[in-house]
C-alpha cells in the first residue's frame, strides 16, 4: 500500500468512527467553552425547566464498533455495543444503534439503551456531530431519555456527551458533561 493510499484508509476510518460513535460518545473530551454557532441543543435551558426530584448524570462510557466498509459510503447504519459506568445506574451494558452520515458529520439514533446490573433498561434517543480528530474524531451530542423497564419505566431527561472515536481500535470513549434524569 502506498503512504497516500495509507494515509486516505487512516483518514477514512476516523471520519467514520467519529460518525460512527458520534450519537453516544465517549471521554476525552476537553472543557472548551461552547459557542452561539454550537448545533447541539443545551441541556441547560432544559434543566431550567425541571423539576427538584432532578438527579444529575455523571459517569462515562466505553464502546466498541465493526470497522466501516470502504470507501466509505455517505452513510450507514452502526451498532455501538460496551459498558458504562453512570451516577443512579452504576455499571451497565450500553447498546445504541445510530445512522452515522459522513457526508455531513453528523449521527442520529433512535434506539439507545442502558441495562443495569438487575435488569432494568433506561432508554434514549441521541443527535451528535463529529470532527476529525488524530486517528478517530472527537464527538459531542445530546441524549434524550425516555422511559424504559423497572424504575425507569417514566424516566425523562437530557445529558450532553463528548468524547473520542478511535478508528486504528474501532472504539469510543465518552463521557456526560451535563444532564439530568428523572425517574420513579
Amino acid at each position: 500500500m502506498t503512504g497516500s493510499n495509507q494515509f486516505q484508509l487512516t483518514a477514512n476510518r476516523a471520519v467514520l468512527a467519529a460518525a460512527l460513535i458520534a450519537a453516544a460518545v465517549t471521554a476525552c473530551a476537553d472543557a472548551a467553552p461552547t459557542t452561539s454557532t454550537d448545533p447541539l441543543p443545551s441541556v441547560s435551558s432544559v434543566k431550567s425547566r425541571a423539576s427538584v426530584t432532578e438527579l444529575r448524570v455523571v459517569g462515562d462510557c466505553e464502546t466498541e464498533f465493526a470497522p466501516p466498509p470502504f470507501p466509505l459510503p455517505p452513510a450507514i447504519r452502526q451498532i455501538d455495543t460496551g459498558t458504562c459506568r453512570i451516577a443512579h445506574l452504576g455499571r451497565s451494558a450500553f447498546y445504541a444503534e445510530q445512522d452515522i452520515s459522513f457526508a455531513t458529520g453528523s449521527s442520529t439514533s433512535a434506539d439507545v439503551r442502558f441495562t443495569a446490573a438487575n435488569g432494568d433498561v433506561l432508554r434514549a434517543t441521541s443527535v451528535g456531530v463529529f470532527v476529525p480528530n488524530g486517528p478517530g474524531v472527537r464527538i459531542s451530542g445530546v441524549l434524550t431519555f425516555a422511559g424504559g423497564t423497572g424504575r425507569f419505566v417514566n424516566a425523562t431527561g437530557e445529558a450532553r456527551i463528548e468524547g473520542q472515536v478511535d478508528f486504528i481500535t474501532n472504539t469510543t470513549r465518552f463521557s456526560f458533561v451535563d444532564g439530568w434524569l428523572t425517574y420513579r
